[in-house]
């Protein structure tokens, strides 16, 4: 996102439930705005990055909205145990 300079909105809205495949950087590449070009210079990191995504699913059964989630629950629970 810093890269590249693609708004915070866009990134969410394509990656989220796609976080595991490369739907999303397809998506982002074809959107014709002035940072989907740059993209195609972070095409690698950004496969690496997947592969790690699909790695901990593969390591935990659980799929990466899952792991957000259950992420989210214990801030909370933390949060208001202080």
């Amino acid at each position: 996102v810093d890269q590249v300079k693609m708004p915070k909105k866009n990134f969410i809205t394509l990656f989220t439930g796609n976080e595991t495949n490369d739907t999303w950087f397809t998506a982002a590449r074809a959107m014709n705005k002035p940072w989907s070009e740059k993209l195609a210079g972070i095409e690698e990191e950004v496969q690496r990055s997947l592969q790690k995504l699909q790695q901990i699913e593969v390591e935990t059964g659980l799929t990466i909205e899952q792991v957000k989630d259950i992420n989210r629950r214990m801030s909370i629970g933390e949060a208001k145990a202080r």
